[in-house]
């Protein structure tokens, strides 16, 4: 009894932690160069290029997540994908679990670090625990409420995931036609920034693109100005063809984020498409980060149809668990470019069981955009999730 109400009085305090950060979170004038906690809470710059005040927002973000975690890992029943916080403040949902429970997890989790808050991000999932990969990712509803969704490939698994061999940092040569770029590149902050925004400077609306510079990265226009000419300057068919070259064999991940961002200027090619698609395959993770920044943009801005039968092998390894970080985005943006139906035996039965688990998820945007991409690759058909959960496990036997 007296052990039940040392965990009940740690579970409180630690909800009460979290409950604090998120005000804190708040109140915080977040750094500059840092994006929306929206965006924030899927990537993460290297400590060593943040700034002090930036290190603190970072800090206080990952703190709240550790203290849902040691109070979770009490809360955890055996067959549960979901858990409540103490009061029902708060969810963290596991997906792609199958041999593993998630009560198991989170105590393997705790005990490396006993009595402290259990630090669990996807580097510790993988280096730590094994599993093949890992994605961590916060969601804030309306009600402010903070959403964990946990997505895993466990160890068994890892023969699916199939990131692009590393290059070597010897062939990192300079690119003589970008010499204005290697500035640029060296700033993730300011590429970013101007990913973000560069379709609306295209599109004429630069007061728009100013906008999202100004609030969202809170970065002055002026810093970001250099990074937009450099993509305007770069929009021919030359261009196109250092880009995708860059993408997949520079031996610098700064200059294949570059290339990423210069494909913007080519959605009206299949082929970008295809690169940046592989690229969410790259073994660093900024380099993943920027494509899939720029193709969600692209398919957000620039919506149409692609022909991704030639890019299938990079579909399949994708869906399968490569890169769990870009794999709710990247359905969506298959959804967006009306993959064809004609994939399906190709791409779906690898990935099949994570598919099985966003339809049977909880969280409500994560089974939106498995369901929508699930009626697009379908034919368009609506169905029950019995229906569509039957509909997969026929699919999965055609591997």
């Amino acid at each position: 009894m007296q052990k039940g109400k040392v965990v009940k009085e740690r579970d409180e305090n630690c909800w009460r932690f979290v409950e604090q950060a998120v005000a804190e979170i708040a109140a915080l004038k977040k750094p500059p160069g840092l994006p929306t906690m929206r965006r924030r809470v899927s990537y993460r710059l290297p400590a060593a290029r943040m700034s002090a005040e930036a290190r603190t927002w970072n800090n206080v973000v990952n703190r709240a997540f550790l203290c849902c975690l040691v109070v979770t890992s009490s809360a955890a029943t055996a067959p549960a994908q979901v858990f409540d916080g103490p009061g029902g403040k708060g969810k963290i949902e596991f997906l792609g679990l199958k041999r593993q429970k998630p009560k198991e997890v989170l105590d393997r989790l705790a005990a490396l670090a006993p009595g402290k808050p259990v630090h669990a991000c996807a580097a510790e999932l993988k280096s730590k625990l094994g599993f093949a990969d890992a994605a961590v990712i916060l969601h804030f509803g309306e009600d402010k409420q903070m959403y964990i969704v946990v997505t895993l490939a466990e160890p068994e698994d890892v023969g699916r995931v199939k990131y692009r061999p590393a290059m070597p940092a010897s062939d990192s040569a300079v690119l003589v036609p970008w010499p204005d770029g290697k500035m640029i590149a060296a700033n993730p902050a300011v590429l970013q920034s101007a990913t973000f925004s560069y379709l609306n400077l295209q599109k004429g609306r630069p007061d728009e693109a100013r906008k999202v510079v100004e609030q969202t990265f809170e970065m002055k226009a002026e810093v970001v100005r250099p990074a937009w000419e450099f993509l305007q300057r770069h929009a021919d068919r030359k261009d196109f063809d250092l880009a995708t070259w860059t993408l997949s064999h520079h031996g610098d991940p700064r200059m294949r984020a570059l290339a990423a961002a210069v494909l913007m200027n080519f959605h009206n090619l299949d082929a970008a498409w295809w690169h940046l698609a592989d690229a969410l395959r790259d073994p660093d993770q900024h380099v993943g980060f920027t494509a899939q920044q720029v193709i969600s943009t692209l398919a957000k801005e620039c919506p149409r149809t692609v022909d991704w039968a030639p890019a299938a092998p990079t579909l399949r390894h994708v869906l399968a668990g490569t890169n769990l970080f870009a794999y709710a985005a990247f359905l969506e943006i298959l959804t967006t470019t009306k993959v064809s139906a004609n994939l399906t035996d190709e791409i779906i039965p690898a990935g099949a069981d994570l598919l099985v688990a966003h339809v049977r998820a909880e969280h409500k945007l994560s089974r939106a955009k498995a369901v929508a991409f699930l009626r697009q690759i379908g034919g368009g058909n609506e169905r029950s999730t019995a229906e569509w959960l039957e509909w997969l496990d026929r699919h999965s036997k055609k591997n």
